[in-house]
């Protein structure tokens, strides 16, 4: 007896690889927006985020490589923007300096992607009727914890998991 099965995940996995490779594009021309190399060796005054809506401040902070009180490297800054961008929950993450008196303040810039996804499948197995709704999440409550939930249908039984 032959099954058929159709799944679907919804965003579909193509328009997001197409925004994201559009960004991850903007940013390989400009990683860093610098203003101004000479900000590099000086000391960090203060760390601003901006575009951070669901994640949690220490989620990002267990990633940076900088820190206030300490001189800016390029690489650190570079490494600690790749970090971030490697969570899977930033579409970009940017990096701008602005000079803070004698020193430089860093500022990180997140745009958040979309991280629950519902997940839909349905088919027929000879005269019997398979059907499932239900999501996955990567960034529960901001804090890079995962969850799924499914509800099941499948000749007449019923099933949550």
């Amino acid at each position: 007896m032959a099954c058929a099965v159709a799944v679907a995940l919804l965003p579909t996995t193509a328009r997001a690889t197409t925004v994201t490779a559009k960004a991850s594009e903007r940013v390989k021309k400009n990683p860093l927006h610098t203003g101004d190399m000479i900000l590099f060796g000086k000391i960090v005054t203060a760390l601003r985020y901006t575009g951070q809506k669901k994640t949690v401040r220490k989620v990002i902070d267990r990633e940076l490589l900088i820190a206030v009180g300490e001189p800016l490297r390029a690489g650190r800054l570079r490494e600690t923007v790749q970090r971030l961008r490697n969570l899977g929950v930033f579409r970009v993450v940017t990096a701008r300096l602005e000079k803070d008196g004698p020193g430089v303040k860093v500022v990180l810039h997140f745009d958040e992607k979309l991280t629950l996804l519902p997940v839909f499948s349905g088919g027929r197995c000879g005269d019997r009727l398979f059907l499932a709704a239900g999501g996955q999440d990567i960034h529960v409550a901001g804090r890079l914890l995962q969850a799924q939930a499914l509800y099941t249908l499948f000749a007449g039984t019923h099933s949550v998991s």
